[in-house]
């Protein structure tokens, strides 16, 4: 299980999957709310063992 940490310390678990999508959009699987990130901002992949960040 990941875990997403805000800066006022709330936190977010979700399972791993091979690819989760953050942004603002409904599609993404983390969503955030603030109008300057990107319906789809990045994507986490799990690869070989990697977590990899794209954006």
């Amino acid at each position: 299980m990941f875990q997403l940490v805000t800066r006022n310390g709330e936190t977010v678990e979700f399972l791993p999957r091979s690819v989760l999508q953050i942004g603002r959009g409904d599609p993404c699987d983390v969503r955030l709310d603030d109008r300057l990130i990107l319906r789809v901002q990045c994507r986490l992949e799990l690869r070989g063992g990697q977590l990899i960040l794209t954006d």
